[in-house]
């Protein structure tokens, strides 16, 4: 428990002095307001009809990077990795507009269960994360990517 209070004391210390300024463990701690702001916003539409067009360029375009996303929620569920263990928190995505029938899945850290739990189904809300292949999604033949590192902006 010590090592983990000085390793967060640490990385509290180098984000504030802006030596972790483009680290991953800048973004676990949490984004700063102005990143999140200036991240395009995307509907659940625009990246199911551009994942439908062509996956592998839009996998070359796209993952990797931070978007903010918006939809309607359409299901909360949590997982077990059974790659390392750990404890994720899954919101489905729907279009809000009714554009596609098409989800987009949000996966939340173990230490958003608080947030994640204020989530209502039906509810339109906006996250904030980072587009994965990795962990693409098999649905109606088409990869869709998973947003992952999620964050409630709205």
């Amino acid at each position: 428990m010590r090592s983990f209070i000085f390793t967060l004391a640490l990385a509290t210390v180098l984000t504030a002095t802006g030596c972790l300024k483009n680290s991953p463990v800048n973004d676990l701690l949490g984004p700063s307001s102005d990143k999140v702001a200036s991240a395009p916003m995307a509907q659940v539409s625009d990246f199911v009809t551009t994942y439908k067009e062509n996956s592998v360029k839009a996998n070359k375009d796209y993952a990797g990077k931070w978007v903010k996303i918006t939809g309607k929620i359409a299901a909360i569920s949590k997982m077990k990795s059974i790659i390392d263990g750990r404890t994720y928190y899954l919101v489905d995505l729907n279009d809000k507009d009714g554009k596609v029938s098409e989800r987009i899945v949000c996966r939340f850290n173990f230490n958003k269960q608080d947030e994640v739990a204020e989530l209502k189904q039906g509810s339109i809300a906006v996250f904030y994360g980072r587009i994965d292949d990795l962990n693409n999604i098999i649905h109606k033949d088409q990869h869709l990517p998973m947003i992952i590192d999620s964050q409630i902006v709205h």
